[in-house]
């Protein structure tokens, strides 16, 4: 019964709340423990959100491609020809 609870909590979720990772460690969280996921909540949403951050800086540089610098623009010059 404690899985089945689990489960329809979990499939409930908006799309995308947690990673697999995230509902994995909900999910298999001991059955003897005194809560329905065993005080995992707070650790699985840590552990997520910074899943999450690595996986978006990820896919921010999978595709980066390499920086090229551009030389300084010269300082503007006055109408008499003197820099500013």
């Amino acid at each position: 019964m404690l899985r089945l609870r689990r489960d329809l909590i979990l499939s409930s979720l908006p799309n995308n709340f947690l990673m697999e990772t995230g509902v994995n460690s909900l999910r298999t969280a001991p059955l003897t423990a005194d809560s329905l996921f065993g005080g995992r909540i707070q650790s699985a949403l840590t552990a997520d959100r910074e899943d999450q951050i690595h996986a978006s800086l990820a896919r921010s540089n999978s595709g980066q491609r390499p920086v090229v610098f551009k030389r300084p623009a010269l300082s503007p010059q006055s109408p008499t020809g003197q820099e500013r």
